[in-house]
């Protein structure tokens, strides 16, 4: 058996949208998608609903309707609803506890001679042309906007208020429940919405939130701050400890040059001590082996007079010999 989903049916006679709460057996209706026949059924078993005819080719509008079908369903029923000046009540859910308030109402004084409905009506809103799905207009002024979700919702700045944001599945079922009438219709609106206490509860939230930010941003700014000085008390640690270690390696690196300079300062000294000796010891030797060479000459210079007066006195000794010789000889 064919699961039915409540979708309405246009009236061949007076081409109007008709859903099935409101719609009558005696009356013949066809496909708004397919234009083709279609049947209403409604009994003690099942409950009021359109179903096409046999045919071999049938669309799936009432069985299996897609988003687009969904989408124009919903447009439909809020174009009926405006064009048969139904009184209804616009209803929201707060998103957070849940609970349901009724947030406006249109009736009678909302429909004058000069007001009609009328679908995908084009206006400018901040200097954009935009397209509403439903609109209730008044002299060419729009009263209320009725836009019909199914999956994508619209965007809040892209509407002027008042508008009113219509979940299609629901408002096809809640325009076929029992419940609701053509004298009791309530319609949900999707936009997002939080009663008085909720939305104190979440501005005091939000407060509460921003007051522990502002301490979490004031405790990381002095958290911040202390670390600012304490980096700034190890950077100058730092530098101090190294302006010392930069003292002491210069102390140390002068140092060494004092003790490098003095100590080639002394090597200078021994060196030129060592000269000095050494010069004096040569000049030592020269002195001695001039003395050597002056007492050698010397020396010679007596054996040469030694020996002059050597050959001289042997001569002489010869002659007095000689002469003694010929003394005795003339003596004899």
């Amino acid at each position: 058996m064919s699961i039915h989903f409540p979708m309405g049916a246009l009236n061949k006679e007076t081409k109007e949208y008709e859903y099935s709460k409101i719609a009558n057996k005696n009356n013949e209706y066809e496909c708004p998608s397919c234009s083709k026949d279609v049947i209403f059924r409604s009994g003690k078993k099942n409950k009021p609903h359109f179903a096409h005819c046999k045919s071999d080719n049938p669309c799936s509008y009432y069985e299996k309707p897609n988003e687009s079908q969904i989408h124009k369903e919903g447009k439909l029923i809020m174009i009926n609803i405006l064009h048969n000046n139904y009184t209804f009540t616009i209803y929201r859910n707060c998103v957070d506890c849940k609970h349901t308030y009724f947030e406006k109402t249109i009736n009678n004084e909302d429909y004058t001679e000069n007001t009609w409905a009328k679908i995908e009506y084009v206006f400018y809103h901040n200097d954009k042309k935009c397209s509403a799905d439903v609109a209730l207009v008044e002299n060419k002024i729009i009263k209320y906007i009725f836009e019909i979700c199914y999956t994508h919702k619209t965007d809040e700045e892209k509407r002027p208020e008042p508008w009113f944001e219509i979940d299609a599945v629901a408002l096809i079922n809640n325009i076929n429940s029992i419940e609701n009438t053509k004298y009791d219709i309530r319609i949900p609106c999707m936009r997002d919405f939080n009663c008085g206490e909720c939305k104190e509860r979440i501005e005091k939230e939000i407060e509460d939130k921003r007051i522990e930010e502002e301490e979490r941003i004031e405790r990381k700014r002095i958290e911040e701050e202390e670390n600012r000085i304490e980096l700034i008390r190890i950077e100058e640690e730092r530098i101090e400890r190294n302006r010392k270690e930069e003292e002491r390696r210069i102390y140390y690196l002068k140092k060494i040059e004092e003790e490098r300079i003095e100590r080639n300062r002394k090597e200078e000294a021994d060196k030129l001590r060592e000269l000095k000796k050494e010069i004096e010891r040569k000049r030592i030797e020269e002195e001695g082996k001039y003395e050597r060479y002056i007492e050698l000459k010397q020396r010679e210079e007596e054996r040469r007079i030694a020996h002059e007066i050597t050959e001289e006195e042997r001569k002489e000794r010869q002659e007095r010999i000689k002469h003694k010789k010929l003394n005795l000889h003339i003596f004899v």
